[in-house]
């Protein structure tokens, strides 16, 4: 596992979504997580050669 973090972020997102997205790992052994403030998710699995699959999720947002 390595982490590169360049900020605090927090967001929130649909756990319903995501878990549907998570179902990708079952496809590759890597797994690249992009995240920043206030802007999507991106989630890509990757096996060299066989497979590149990738998902964005928006953040979810707060109705004050």
């Amino acid at each position: 596992t390595k982490i590169d973090a360049d900020a605090l972020v927090r967001s929130k997102f649909s756990i319903e979504y995501l878990k549907k997205m998570i179902q990708g790992s079952k496809l590759a052994e890597k797994a690249t997580v992009r995240l920043s403030q206030d802007y999507p998710i991106k989630i890509e699995f990757t096996e060299v050669n066989k497979l590149h699959l990738a998902f964005i999720l928006a953040p979810r947002v707060d109705n004050d």
